[in-house]
């Protein structure tokens, strides 16, 4: 079993922590997306500028962090990037209209 420690307690220099603060920013966009989604069919246009917000964050974590270090930080933001491609998908083909 693993056990959860909350992000404060660990001791992470100043890029991982930084990777983890936008992950967390991360996270919480995909929740507004979800519930933005489930809200009702206007909700697409708002869903899919969440989107591409998500995108733009996703971006960025490559570019002014170093996860590449950090397997467990690198597994999240893969898990990320998979859901972030297949919601675009989704969008493209018209799964939500």
């Amino acid at each position: 079993t693993h056990k959860v420690l909350p992000v404060e307690t660990l001791s992470l220099d100043a890029k991982t922590q930084g990777a983890v603060s936008m992950i967390e920013e991360i996270l919480n966009k995909w929740e507004k997306y979800s519930q933005v989604l489930a809200s009702d069919k206007e909700g697409l246009k708002r869903g899919y500028s969440i989107l591409q917000d998500i995108k733009q964050d996703m971006q960025r974590v490559l570019l002014f962090s170093d996860i590449q270090k950090d397997p467990i930080l690198k597994e999240v933001y893969n898990e990320l990037d998979i859901l972030l491609v297949t919601e675009e998908i989704k969008f493209n083909r018209g799964d939500y209209l």
